[in-house]
């Protein structure tokens, strides 16, 4: 897994980014799973919790589809992601663009479909997910590389959203990328029956993350 970072601000080498990345630090030394050491730096973070949520979705294909033709370890070195961080303004202008949605918003990812599983072909709302540590091969195979996609997220919606849930920039961070990610692989949460809710919480649990995106926008509707 690759991912292509874009970081024009300069957000994530700010000095109160950085300052957050140190602290988050320590939530990850309290995680039971396997965390490769590349990714204690802050940029190779994200390939970790992305590889981390793929393994995860793959190892629930399998289990119930046994005879997939590709086997992760080897797709997995195959794919790589777009990451682009923006302020306010540009995510707006990307948004109405493409989605002719005039307004500002936190993530939107664009995902490009290449998977050979659509997950709500094995998924269903009340399935139990039970989590499993990453342990990847590092050996490189000779598969194409492949874009899984892009996801976009708003630094601007970051700072606000860390102030005011009170919780570190990184935490905000990573529940962002495990939503817009989860949307790459096939997730739909406005379509769904609360299939990807429940997968997001279970990473998000898994990795001491407090709640995401779904709980807010439900939290705040019966507010």
């Amino acid at each position: 897994m690759q991912i292509d970072i874009v970081d024009s601000s300069g957000f994530l080498q700010s000095a109160k980014t950085l300052e957050s990345w140190e602290e988050f630090q320590r939530n990850l030394q309290q995680i039971p799973y396997r965390i490769e050491s590349s990714s204690r730096e802050s940029t190779t973070y994200f390939v970790f919790l992305a590889k981390y949520i793929f393994v995860n979705f793959c190892n629930l294909i399998h289990s119930f589809c046994q005879d997939s033709v590709i086997s992760t370890d080897k797709f997995i070195h195959s794919l790589f992601i777009e990451l682009l961080f923006v302020d306010s303004a540009d995510i707006r202008d990307i948004n109405y663009e493409y989605l002719k949605k005039d307004y500002s918003t936190d993530v939107l990812s664009f995902p490009l479909q290449i998977l050979p599983w659509n997950p709500y072909e094995f998924i269903t709302a009340d399935y139990d997910f039970v989590l499993c540590p990453v342990a990847i091969d590092g050996t490189a195979h000779s598969i194409p590389m492949q874009c899984l996609g892009s996801i976009i997220i708003n630094t601007d919606e970051v700072l606000l959203q860390a102030k005011a849930l009170k919780h570190n920039l990184y935490a905000e961070l990573s529940i962002l990328f495990i939503h817009a990610f989860l949307h790459l692989l096939g997730f739909d949460h406005e379509r769904d029956r609360g299939e990807q809710r429940n997968f997001e919480k279970a990473i998000r649990e898994s990795l001491n993350l407090p709640y995401g995106l779904i709980e807010r926008n439900i939290m705040g509707e019966t507010s």
